[in-house]
Parts: C-alpha cells; structure tokens; sequence
C-alpha cells in the first residue's frame, strides 16, 4: 500500500484551511489509516458472509 507523506497530508489538509504540525498530522495518518483497515476488513468479512450463505 502506497502512504501518504507528512508533508503530502499538512499540503492537503492545509488547503482546506487546517493546519497542523508534524505530530499532530502523523496522529491523523495513523487514525485514517486505522480507519481504512477497518473498513476494508469489514467489507471483506460481508462478502464472504454472502459467498457463504451462498454455498
């Protein structure tokens, strides 16, 4: 998986107007990228609940 630099999310995040510094900003990687596992491993158990009920 290709992540995002510090400095890549601060100059997207920037541009919405919120400016955090580097700490701050790794906090927020760290939690979306929680966020995305999460999401993703969810996604994952339904569809194989579906290919199950299936069989």
């Amino acid at each position: 998986m290709k992540k995002i630099t510090i400095k890549q999310a601060q100059k997207l995040l920037k541009e919405d107007g919120v400016i955090l510094n580097e700490e701050q900003t790794q906090s927020v990687l760290d939690f979306l990228y929680d966020m995305a596992e999460i999401v993703v491993d969810q996604y994952l158990n339904t569809d194989d609940s579906k290919m199950s009920a299936k069989k």
